[in-house]
């Protein structure tokens, strides 16, 4: 395995990071260094996993695939957290001043 094939997953992540753009997530810069963060780790990591797993080599073309469904696998489950966090903190302000009539 080479620096080019990890180097294909780490644009595969980016590109799927952008693309997680167009879902409603955090704003500004920290909102893309989470995205780009979440599809690198799921790029490289499955495609990682899947190599080492199969003990295919890592320019078999099934590695790019696998790579970029883990990197929006990861994406996902990121947005979600992030979304569920974000309705739990919402809906605690409520309860608080519900309590205090």
């Amino acid at each position: 395995m080479g620096v080019s094939h990890v180097l294909a997953w780490v644009c595969i992540g980016l590109a799927a990071s952008l693309a997680g753009c167009i879902w409603p997530f955090r704003r500004g810069v920290g909102g893309l260094v989470v995205n780009a963060i979440a599809a690198l780790v799921g790029a490289v990591g499955a495609g990682l996993a899947f190599v080492a797993a199969t003990q295919r080599p890592a320019n078999a073309p099934v590695t790019l695939a696998v790579a970029a469904i883990g990197a929006v696998v990861v994406l996902l489950v990121v947005h979600a957290s992030w979304s569920f966090l974000g309705r739990t903190a919402a809906a605690r302000p409520a309860a608080r001043h519900a309590s205090h009539r």
